[in-house]
């Protein structure tokens, strides 16, 4: 018996699968798929045909695709075929899913097995709905495959199982040849037609004798654009639904229900709201108090499968376990203000849709999420308890701007407008005190003020985080603009929670603030964090309007403190738009040693029509020229702001003349002696034969070596600027860089270096053109040498730091592959062998020389004798 049992619990996820799996509904009709069309072509893919249908009677839809597979890539990603849905009130049929290869229709649906999986596709946003995937993994699909399956859904929400809705897109994001919505409704029944988008599309209407059907056929309908910042509300295409719900009156008669208090636990949760006041005695606060722990004692988890996707849970149960999601913490906040004698209510938003919820569209399914409100003294307060760390005076706490709401009160006949939420605003203040030079430390302080829901958004990652982790964060964000900067202290943070405002308050030192910049000095000074703002795309033929970041009360000001008087100006100008405003405004002191700029942003409207979109990326970049601020001065100057390098510049010049005469004396000398003291003998086998001229591969490494003379001249040139002769010049005279005069004595042997590579390339070149036996081995000794230089070059500029060892050593790959390529093509090629013959020593044996070539041509000739003799003998 029990292992019948235990083979039927083994059994139980394929009987289930298998009942997955079966005809396609009667009442379906289908056309046949258009034929592949060039100008459906996405991306490798072509979407042939989409159809959904949709039965009221049975409470049913069928979905049809169609898809030709054009390249490996989509292949791969549409042959797993995976439907969501939810088990506990839904059903999911696969009726067919074939390919058409070569004219031939290859059923898939009976040889493949599907897995199903548990998807959980709110699970990022702590809801698990017990959602479930059937997957099926296609074999054998190939490009230029033909590609369908249809599936049916079948079953709603038991929460309004009276009620049904049903919408559909009647355009794609890429081109469609064929789509199809057709709906059946049985007589009788008038449901409300809701259309939406830039268009209206009427639908073709069939009368039957029991049922209705209605049809929008379109055909090669093309993609809608999609474009980068959209609202989260705006959708270009045009769009159908139906609801049979008439009234939003109607609807709240089932949705109140749903949300009816157990009376048998109101005890209970009048003891919960009386233990969480404590002894308070004002109304308001004992709200507040209710609010703060239902916000921030109750963390944020949901379960919505089957009617708890409408439904909250118990408010008692949610109180124990301490969890729920927004449905469950509003009835429980609802729940303990009125057990305190408040009259509130759960209330119905969008988060995506917010303040273009029609009042037409009636339907629970276009919400997904619940908050609430209290009337208290005459006031409405809206609050969402899923938000948590709120501060400020209780009534004045942020709302977020949902635009609209259903107020799941009897008697309610419409949307609700809501109220904008508050503005906060964020203020930074960067006050420099800039260094005179590099040899010591300019300062940075870095004050943050939030306030309003500014400081409700910055609240919880400053409450969760460590000190410690937060000037991590804080740094690796500096660090960006100035890599030598460095937390003098950790952050200072203030909260002010009744107020509602967060100081942060940070301290760097920066090392080296001036960046050398051909033949000036540069200290770079950014508004950074207002910039972010300024950065859109310019697209000249944009359609759709660009979401903005709203409300946005923004201020950055920058105080620079200058070693001395500086030369700037006051600046000031302001651009003001109906959705947008700034203000720029730049002063000095009298004495020039103190200059203030501030930046004042505001977001006035939540998007940007896109005809106004040209007019918003012009404004948004001058703001962003204005968000970069730089101080400099000539090279030539540098004395005027700290030690004075200029005594050491003649020392430098006289080093580096110094260097080139000692480089090109011992250069020529060297070069000398090896020219006509290496000259070794070339092999007699090479040299009997016919000397052979420079061709074949051997042009490269020719061409390669008359190229390098140029480029090694025009690399002394332009490495030795004013810019570099004064940054030695400085090391030479800083006593706090240790490293200063190793690395002007690296420099200076580079130079010596490249000299004396520069004289080599001109004996090679010599020996080139000369045939010299030597060569060979001399051109291996270049490769090599060149290699091992860039490996010294290599280590000493990860010594002091001048660049990563990645960058640097990424470089290395060059001289070792010419090392390898051209020193084994020197060393063991024979044309190169015959080519360079030719040696000083080689009249020394000259007679032996003339022998061998005599025998050699002797030996030839006998050997064609007997080739010829050989030959009139055959018959």
């Amino acid at each position: 018996m029990l292992q019948r049992l235990s083979l039927l619990l083994l059994l139980i996820p394929f009987l289930s699968i298998a009942q997955n799996e079966g005809p396609r509904p009667t009442w379906v009709k289908l056309a046949e798929a258009p034929a592949p069309n060039e100008a459906w072509r996405d991306n490798g893919l072509q979407y042939l045909a989409y159809d959904h249908q949709y039965n009221v009677a049975s409470n049913e839809s069928f979905f049809r695709h169609t898809y030709l597979l054009e390249s490996p890539e989509v292949v791969s990603s549409y042959s797993n075929l995976s439907v969501s849905y939810h088990p506990s009130f839904r059903s999911l049929t696969f009726h067919n899913i074939f390919i058409i290869r070569d004219g031939k229709r290859i059923d898939l649906l009976e040889s493949h097995v599907a897995d199903l999986i548990r998807t959980e596709s709110s699970r990022s946003r702590l809801i698990y709905d017990s959602s479930m995937s059937m997957v099926y993994n296609l074999r054998d699909i190939r490009p230029g495959d033909i590609l369908q399956y249809e599936y049916s859904l079948k079953g709603s929400n038991p929460a309004f199982k009276d009620h049904y809705y049903s919408s559909e897109s009647l355009q794609r994001y890429l081109p469609l040849g064929y789509l199809n919505y057709r709906i059946l409704i049985p007589k009788g029944e008038y449901p409300e037609f809701i259309y939406d988008g830039p268009e209206v599309v009427e639908p073709k209407e069939v009368k039957h004798e029991s049922y209705d059907e209605f049809i929008w056929l379109l055909e090669d309908v093309p993609a809608a654009e999609f474009e980068e910042g959209e609202p989260s509300n705006y959708d270009p295409r045009p769009r159908v639904a139906i609801s049979n719900y008439h009234s939003w009156a109607q609807l709240l008669q089932d949705a109140v229900a749903l949300y009816q208090l157990p009376r048998l636990e109101t005890a209970a949760v009048k003891q919960a709201a009386l233990e969480i006041i404590g002894e308070e005695k004002d109304s308001e606060k004992q709200l507040q108090l209710l609010t703060e722990f239902v916000q921030d004692q109750v963390r944020y988890l949901g379960f919505e499968n089957g009617v708890h996707a409408f439904k909250p849970h118990n408010p008692v149960n949610v109180l124990d376990q301490r969890y729920g999601d927004c449905k469950d913490k509003s009835l429980l906040l609802v729940a303990l203000m009125r057990s305190l004698g408040t009259e509130a209510y759960p209330m119905w938003v969008s988060t995506y849709k917010n303040r273009n919820l029609r009042q037409d569209e009636v339907s629970p399914y276009v919400f997904n999420h619940c908050v609430m409100l209290a009337i208290h003294e005459g006031d409405t307060i809206y609050i969402d308890p899923t938000s948590s760390s709120m501060g400020g005076p209780f009534k004045d706490q942020n709302f977020p701007n949902y635009g609209k709401g259903l107020i799941l009160k009897p008697g309610q006949k419409h949307l609700k407008p809501l109220p904008q939420g508050l503005q906060g605003s964020i203020t930074i203040h960067d006050t420099y005190v800039v260094a005179e030079n590099n040899s010591s430390s300019s300062s940075l302080e870095v004050s943050t003020i939030y306030k309003g829901d500014e400081a409700d958004n910055i609240r919880h990652y400053l409450t969760n985080n460590t000190p410690e982790s937060i000037s991590e964060d804080y740094l690796s964000y500096y660090e960006s603009l100035w890599p030598s900067i460095r937390m003098a202290e950790l952050p200072e943070i203030k909260d002010d929670r009744a107020a509602n405002i967060i100081t942060v308050k940070e301290t760097y030192k920066i090392d080296s603030i001036w960046e050398p910049e051909e033949d000036v000095y540069r200290a770079y000074f950014y508004a950074e964090g207002i910039r972010d703002f300024f950065r859109y795309a310019d697209n000249p033929n944009r359609t759709a309007p660009q979401s903005l970041t709203y409300p946005k009360d923004f201020t950055y000001e920058i105080d620079l403190f200058l070693p001395e008087d500086w030369p700037v100006e006051n600046e000031n100008f302001s651009i003001v738009q109906p959705e947008y405003r700034y203000d720029y405004l730049a002063r000095a002191s009298s004495n020039k040693e103190h200059y203030n700029i501030k930046h004042h942003y505001q977001v006035l409207a939540p998007e940007i029509a896109a005809e106004d979109y040209q007019r918003f990326v012009r404004d948004h970049d001058k703001m962003s020229d204005n968000a970069g601020y730089n101080i400099s001065f000539h090279s030539d100057d540098f004395g005027s702001i700290g030690r004075d390098p200029s005594s050491n510049k003649a020392l430098m010049n006289i080093l580096i003349w110094i260097v080139r005469f000692i480089s090109l004396v011992v250069a020529v000398i060297a070069l000398y002696l090896l020219d006509r003291y290496y000259d070794p003998l070339p092999a007699m086998e090479h040299i009997t034969k016919e000397k052979m001229r420079i061709g074949g591969w051997m042009v490269l490494p020719l061409l390669g070596l008359i190229a390098s003379p140029f480029v090694m001249i025009y690399s002394l040139e332009d490495a030795w600027t004013p810019e570099m002769l004064n940054n030695l010049s400085y090391m030479l005279s800083s006593k706090d860089d240790p490293d200063g005069v190793s690395y002007v004595v690296f420099v200076l042997f580079e130079h010596f270096i490249d000299i004396f590579q520069l004289a080599f390339a001109f004996l090679l070149l010599l020996q080139f053109f000369k045939y010299r036996s030597s060569l060979p081995k001399l051109m291996v000794a270049w490769y090599v040498f060149g290699l091992l230089w860039e490996l010294i070059l290599y280590a000493g500029m990860v010594n002091f730091e001048l660049t990563s060892s990645y960058t640097a050593g990424k470089e290395l790959y060059r001289p070792f592959l010419a090392t390898f390529i051209w020193g084994t093509y020197f060393l063991v090629n024979t044309r190169v062998k015959q080519t360079f013959v030719v040696s000083r020593k080689r009249p020394a044996y000259a007679d032996e020389v003339r022998a061998a070539q005599a025998l050699a041509k002797e030996k030839q000739a006998l050997r064609m004798s007997d080739t010829n003799a050989n030959t009139e003998g055959n018959p």
